[in-house]
């Protein structure tokens, strides 16, 4: 249980910005890799924790083959974005269980500055905002016994933060005839829809390893203004990490595909509609890969430094992503 200690489990928003033309509407809920480096099946011992994520990331736009991909307006060309995401988190666990597991809640608050540039020539777009509160009512884990725990629980994404939008009479509306609908501002950045998230999580923590697998699902409510709902999404998050004294060293991992396609106003998203290369549904996919480092303090701070490397991406910002993460225990006593 001491590679938990220190972590909370953080359930972080993405960050990576372009138009309003991007698979997912514009924000997937649930940024690639958050939860790589905790083990997540296991809870840690009894108390509140506290949690901040530092998190610069740079992306550019891409299509359905994995390309380079470019926004037909003038002036826009391919969205490349870079953004700082600030995230406190707090976490709680009463030392109550439930049908044979511990129970823990959390809740998180996301905000950013990110910066979107365009090789067509239009201005850049800069903002710093608030993104959707992320509260976690429910985190329950199972200790099986000889290092191996199971998890479970969910997260809502509240409908709060900065969200900001505008008429485009170009844009496809889904109607089949004519065109034209709200959309989302570049400068945006809360998410106009409920996300709701549950997961399932199985942690090895024997013989001083963190091997977990994280499997997340996210289901999104429509966007009641733009009349976009983004498809259903599976991420899976993999760690496999090494105790040796106070360090932790290893590798991660991500991948995500979107299993349900977009819509806008009820009608598939056709291939090209959004831009030049997306493919029908815009369904999106990533594949990221990267290491991980994390020292742990007399005083039970850890810090923790991971990197993800986009290897492929479909329908969204290849978004290359670091995190220099602080966890602490605010106070903590003995876990089961």
């Amino acid at each position: 249980m001491r590679f938990a200690a220190g972590a909370c489990i953080a359930s972080v928003m993405s960050v990576w910005t372009v138009s309003s033309a991007v698979s997912m509407e514009k924000f997937s809920p649930m940024l690639p890799g958050v939860t790589t480096g905790v083990p997540v099946g296991a809870l840690p011992p009894n108390g509140w924790y506290f949690n901040l994520s530092l998190s610069p990331k740079w992306s550019s736009l891409k299509g359905d083959s994995g390309s380079n991909a470019s926004i037909p307006a003038a002036g826009v060309g391919q969205p490349k974005s870079v953004t700082f995401g600030v995230s406190p988190q707090l976490m709680w666990v009463p030392g109550v269980e439930f049908l044979g597991a511990r129970y823990a809640a959390m809740i998180t608050q996301p905000f950013t500055y990110l910066k979107t540039s365009y090789s067509g020539g239009n201005p850049s777009v800069t903002t710093t905002a608030m993104f959707n509160t992320i509260v976690t009512p429910v985190m329950l884990s199972w200790n099986l016994g000889n290092g191996w725990f199971i998890g479970s629980g969910a997260s809502i994404y509240i409908k709060d933060g900065t969200f900001t939008h505008t008429y485009n009479r170009f844009a496809f509306n889904g109607s089949g005839s004519g065109s034209g609908r709200e959309q989302v501002d570049a400068d945006s950045f809360a998410n106009n829809f409920w996300t709701f998230e549950p997961y399932f999580a199985v942690s090895y923590l024997g013989n001083n390893w963190n091997i977990t697998l994280n499997n997340v699902l996210d289901f999104n409510t429509k966007n009641t203004i733009t009349g976009y709902h983004s498809g259903t999404t599976y991420f899976l998050d993999v760690t496999a990490v090494k105790r040796s004294g106070p360090w932790q060293f290893g590798v991660i991992g991500n991948f995500i595909q979107q299993i349900e396609d977009d819509t806008i106003n009820g009608v598939v998203v056709p291939a090209g509609a959004l831009y030049n290369t997306n493919g029908a549904g815009s369904r999106i996919q990533h594949v990221k890969i990267g290491p991980m480092l994390a020292y742990t303090f007399q005083n039970h701070m850890t810090v923790s430094a991971k990197y993800l490397h986009a290897v492929h991406t479909e329908n969204d910002m290849g978004v290359n992503l670091f995190w220099l993460n602080f966890s602490m225990p605010l106070s903590a006593g003995k876990s089961r």
